[in-house]
């Protein structure tokens, strides 16, 4: 009695090990992941303040998109203050 318990037991055990061997067996895990990715470094032409982000992390963008709005009000102040020194 108690060899064939045993024997169930570790056919039990050898059924187990043999599905989960089949279901897992396509899975890739790794601790320490890399992705290929283009990764693109941009520089504004004037500084500022920013205003409003137009991309989500991670988003694809093209040439040309418009990523962030800067605040005007620096400019804007200046070249009030510019144009008041050109009149007076």
């Amino acid at each position: 009695m108690y060899r064939v318990m045993a024997g169930a037991v570790i056919a039990c055990l050898l059924a187990a090990g043999a599905g989960y061997w089949f279901l897992t067996r396509n899975q890739e895990t790794t601790d320490d992941a890399f992705i290929e990715a283009n990764v693109v470094q941009i520089a504004p032409r004037i500084a500022g303040t920013v205003r409003t982000i137009h991309i989500d992390d991670n988003q694809k963008v093209a040439s040309g998109d418009l990523l962030v709005e800067l605040d005007p009000g620096d400019y804007e102040s200046a070249l009030a203050q510019a144009q008041g020194g050109a009149r007076g």
